[in-house]
């Protein structure tokens, strides 16, 4: 019997972060293994309690943009679809609507710029 998701990620996400992480730290020895189930237990206890207070409709649309990106590497338009979502779902009381509308548009910039240095490793 499969269990169901919980937060955002699939577990085949949380492992393939895990994994990018460890290699992006180039992490030796005894260190790589200890390190890589640290990490796995860190990213799956952010999702599943952060992620589980997302509405359900939502996380579902979050984690197929996210499985897009990570697994399908269909970087540019779902990073920015998903910062679209992010800022549907996020209301900053400090910001008017059309100010949040770019915080988010330059943060998704900001992260595809942080993902081309990574890829051109």
């Amino acid at each position: 019997m499969k269990m169901k998701e919980k937060g955002i990620l699939t577990k085949d996400v949380e492992k393939l972060g895990r994994t990018e992480i460890v290699e992006l730290l180039e992490l030796k020895g005894l260190f790589k293994p200890i390190a890589g189930v640290g990490i796995l237990i860190f990213i799956q206890q952010i999702d599943d309690n952060f992620g589980e207070k997302i509405p359900e409709k939502v996380r579902l649309e979050l984690r197929s943009l996210i499985h897009q990106i990570i697994v399908d590497k269909n970087y540019d338009g779902s990073i920015d679809d998903a910062f679209a979502k992010i800022d549907e779902i996020v209301n900053m009381p400090f910001m008017d609507d059309e100010t949040e509308k770019m915080f988010f548009s330059g943060l998704a910039q900001f992260v595809k710029g942080i993902l081309a240095l990574y890829l051109k490793k």
